[in-house]
This record gives C-alpha cells, structure tokens and sequence, in this order.
C-alpha cells in the first residue's frame, strides 16, 4: 500500500478551489476538486481520502452537512475533515461547522503556509490516531484471540482501607471459556457477589498487587471453579489490576499422579521404600518429641515362591495384592503398611503400649495371611514370619531399627513356625 496523502478539495469557487489545489499539490500531496457538494461526496466516497478540506457555503449541499455524511459513513471512518471559511462567516457558522464533526477550521484568505501548517498539523493527528486504533486493534484482537483467561478488575476497599472484594470490569472469551462465568454474569458485579465462597487468599493476593504495585505471580486451587490455576496479577492504574490466568488442574493431576507413583508400590498400592523410610524416619521424631513406643513390623511370606510357579506370576500378583490388603486390615489407618520388595512388607505401628502391644498385632497379621488365598478358582496358603523392633528400647535409629526387625524375622524363618518374634 502506497504512503500518498490523498485529499479532496470541495469549493464552489473554481478560483479558490485551483488556488487551494495548487498549493495543496505543491507539497506532494495527490489531490482531487469537486465543484460542490454532490460532486465532492461522489468523489470521496470513491477515493476514501485522508483528508478533505470542504467549503463552508455552497449551493446545493454547505460543508456542514458534506461533513455531517462523511461522519455518519462507516466506510469514511478514517477521513479527516477541515471546513473552509471567509473571515466574515459568522461565528455561530463557524460553530455549527465543528458541531457537524469538522476536525478543524480554516478562515479565508489563508497564506500558503498557513495552509501547509495546518494542513499538516491535521495529518500528524490523524497518523497519531491511526497508529493509537491499529495499536488498540492488535491489543483488543490478542485480548480476545489468547488462550488465557484475562480479566480487568476494580479492587473495592473497606472504610479502613482495606481489600474486600472487586469487581469485573472486562473479560476475554478465554476467561469464559474456562470458568464457565459469561459476560453477562460478570462484568459490573462483584466477585463476592458472584461467588460468595470465593476464598479469601485471592483478595489478599490482589489487594497486595493493588497497594504495592508489584505483580504476583502464583498457583492455587478455587473452590470456586474446582480448578487449579497459574495466576499471573499485576496493576494496571490507581486501584485496577490485570490478571492473565491458564487453567493447569491436568497438569496438577498429572503431577500429583506422578509423584504418587514414586512414592506407591504399583502393584499393591502400598507406601515403597522411599515413603516408608520418610514416615519412619518422622515416626521416630514424633516419638521422642511427644514420648511413647512405636514399634517396627517385618514380614516376609513363607511358601510364595510355589505359587508362583504353580500358578504363574500374575497369581502370585494376586495373592500380594490380598496380602496388602490383609495387613491392612489389622492395622490402623495411623499406622503404615509398605511393600519394600517381592514379598516383603514393612509395618509402622505409632503409640504401641509396649512389645505385647506389637506382638498382638503381629499375630493379627499371621491370622489374617494364613487365610487361604483363591487363586485360577483354587485355594493356595502361603505362611509369614515376622520380625518386631521397638523404638526407643532397640534404638533409634532407622537403620538400627530395620536390621533389629530382619534379623527378627530371618530368626522365625529358621524355625520354619509361622509366628513373630522380637529380639
């Protein structure tokens, strides 16, 4: 697209109208005349010019009015017009021609460069405005086109000062999109208004941005949306803040899924190694700050290996599986119950009254796994022995504890019987 300023001259009086086109052309300008009003509407509206300088008093339609169109046209929005005086127009002409729209005003006899001046201070205007709407256009397209939400909001203060609430001034369609709250339901109202469980941390949060001036940047779940988010706040003038936000509940739940996954056993579900020796090392904190017994469990399965190789792996799946499940049951939901290898399982019991305390549940425990299992439609029996360790009388150190419990266990294990010992 070419960078000519074209502008059409509209003037009754052919000696004014050759006069002004000639000075206009003079300074490169492209410029087209029209005897009066009709003709110079005809021709602007086929030209769609930059400017047009248009006689005040004319026969068939005054400038005024050849404003007053060009004004009400959509398809002109971009055209600028200057009305065309002589100096003995009355001043209330003069002001029915800006009333009509007129972006400026010229009283004749005009020198050269006067013109030129006024010409192109008009110009300069109008490239400012051009480049403020494409600007305001690319913002109002990316506002409306982004992928996260955005809002505009109006903090409200209490009498002393103090963020309570704000409200919705605008909202993109993301914003819609992902909170399911439309237009209609939000802008003008309050967020209070809208949503009486809204948590109070994301008016501390924005109350912050709006008295300090910095941004945040920060993820939280609402209650509100059941959606996790990653906020972006920042304030955009006196008591008005911007927030850019994506909704990343997948990612979250992708998260949280893989750090269960470090920290479960995959088959039967239970805490793994990493996890057990986590809460048994805060066990053993909790202990010796509040006082009292905790007691470590160390179960081996006696027999597994058969059936395994009677029925296969995915029965011996099976059969841990139950075995998880069995333990379970035996212990409370503050105790821990890990899978630290094939078949050996680890029991944390907090607050036991003492080594008969442990032993009772270890027994519970032998009980429940001598239970046969069904497997392929048949019953299969696997034995357990067991190993118990007591905090603090066996130590207090992890390790210590665990070698105890082992060495507990390998113990039973020799004597071929299915019961626990302790050392």
């Amino acid at each position: 697209m070419d960078n000519i300023t074209r502008i059409v001259v509209v003037d009754d009086d052919a000696s004014l109208l050759f006069a002004t086109a000639r000075i206009l052309k003079s300074a490169g300008y492209e410029v087209t005349t029209a005897a009066g009003g009709a003709e110079g509407l005809e021709k602007i509206r086929e030209m769609r010019p930059d400017l047009v300088l248009v006689d005040v008093v004319m026969p068939d339609i005054d400038g005024p009015t050849v404003c007053r169109r060009i004004k009400a046209d959509p398809t002109l929005c971009g055209t600028y017009v200057m009305l065309l005086s002589s100096m003995q127009t009355a001043s209330s002409q003069q002001a029915e021609g800006l009333e009509s729209g007129a972006d400026g005003y010229i009283a004749r006899p005009v020198e050269k460069r006067e013109l030129l001046a006024r010409v192109a201070s008009l110009l300069r205007i109008k490239q400012i405005q051009n480049a403020l709407n494409e600007s305001e256009s690319r913002y109002r397209l990316l506002f409306q086109e982004m992928i996260s939400g955005c809002a505009l909001h109006e903090m409200i203060l209490d009498p002393s000062g103090i963020p309570c609430d704000y409200r919705f001034l605008e909202i993109n369609p993301a914003f819609e999109r992902i909170t399911g709250l439309t237009r209609e339901q939000a802008i003008g109202k309050r967020v209070l208004e809208i949503m009486p469980e809204t948590e109070s941390l994301w008016i501390e949060r924005y109350g912050r941005v709006v008295l300090t001036g910095e941004h945040e940047r920060f993820e939280s779940y609402s209650n509100s949306f059941n959606k996790h988010f990653e906020v972006l706040a920042y304030q955009i003038r006196e008591r008005q803040f911007a927030v850019t936000f994506t909704d990343i509940t997948e990612r979250k739940k992708v998260e949280e899924q893989l750090k269960y996954n470090a920290l479960h056993d995959s088959l039967t579900a239970l805490p793994n190694r990493r996890l057990f020796e986590d809460r048994l090392d805060q066990t053993i904190k909790t202990t010796q700050r509040l006082g009292g017994q905790a007691a470590l469990l160390y179960i081996d399965l006696d027999g597994f290996k058969p059936v395994n190789d009677l029925y296969g792996h995915d029965a011996g799946d099976i059969v841990l599986r139950d075995v998880a499940v069995r333990i379970q049951s035996c212990i409370r939901t503050s105790d821990t119950a890990a899978r630290i290898g094939g078949d050996e399982f680890v029991v944390i019991l907090q607050d036991v009254a003492g080594r008969e305390d442990a032993r009772r549940v270890s027994q519970k425990i032998v009980d429940a796994i001598r239970q046969p299992f069904m497997v392929s439609a048949q019953e299969c029996r696997v034995g357990v022995s067991i190993g118990i360790s007591l905090f603090p009388d066996d130590g207090n150190d992890p390790k210590i504890l665990m070698k105890i419990a082992d060495q507990a266990m390998y113990a039973v294990k020799k004597q071929r019987i299915g019961k626990q010992v302790q050392s």
